[in-house]
Formats: structure tokens, sequence, C-alpha cells
């Protein structure tokens, strides 16, 4: 018997504590990556299989290459979440081009530099108030 692990997932976000034992899940052939999101989720959140279920399910709307480059973005950088994974894919999937600056009138202003922003900083919020 095989089953289409993507007909299972809607199951199983309603039933995440079956994740693991899911045949249709343990016959998946998927990229490492996201085993290692499962694992750092589960070892994150209180939820982790909900929401990896929720991150896989998220291969109804976008190709496999593209969710595992963000997965792989969102693991880099610390930040294994739900919400990184979309917001990535949302930026990659974005077709606007970038936005011209418009000429600094101040000179003094040139001068700053602003940081790029922390990704994993969000996490470690969420993480101290838990």
């Amino acid at each position: 018997m095989v089953l289409d692990p993507l007909d299972v997932l809607p199951l199983l976000e309603q039933k995440h504590r079956a994740v693991g034992k899911s045949t249709a899940i343990q016959q998946w052939a998927i990229p490492a990556v996201f085993h290692e999101l499962r694992a750092r989720l589960l070892e994150r959140t209180r939820k982790g299989d909900q929401e990896w279920v929720l991150a896989m399910r998220l291969l109804e709307t976008h190709e496999m290459d593209m969710l595992t480059r963000a997965v792989e973005h969102a693991l880099a950088h610390g930040s294994p979440s739900l919400e990184t994974v979309k917001m990535l894919l949302e930026r990659s999937a974005s077709k606007t081009s970038a936005v011209a600056l418009p000429a600094i009138q101040r000179s003094e202003l040139l001068s700053m530099e602003v940081r790029s922003p922390r990704l994993e900083a969000w996490d470690e919020i969420v993480e101290e108030r838990r």
C-alpha cells in the first residue's frame, strides 16, 4: 500500500501526535532538512509536530525545491519556525523588483549605517516568555 503524504497532512494537522507513527510520513522520501526542521521544532515548541505538518502543507502551494531552500535558510539563520519559512517563501515568490531609494537630502544621514535585522531575535524573545 502506498499512501500520498500530502493527502494525510490535513488529518495529521488535527492529530499531530500521530506524525511519528504515520506510515505515509515514514515512507515519504523527503530531503533530510525537513527531518532536521521537525527535530528542531520538537525541541523548541510544545506542538512541534503540528507546526511541522503546517510547514509541510506549504507543498500544496509551493514547489519542493522552493520549500527546501526556505527551510535550509531558516535553519541556517537559527530561526526554525513556520512563520520564518512562510516569510522566506513569500519573499522568494515576490515578483516585485527592488524599489529605488530616494536621494538623501541631509548629508548627516549619508554616514548612518543600518544593520540587517536578525530573524532569530524573535525566537529568542518568544523563548524568554515561556
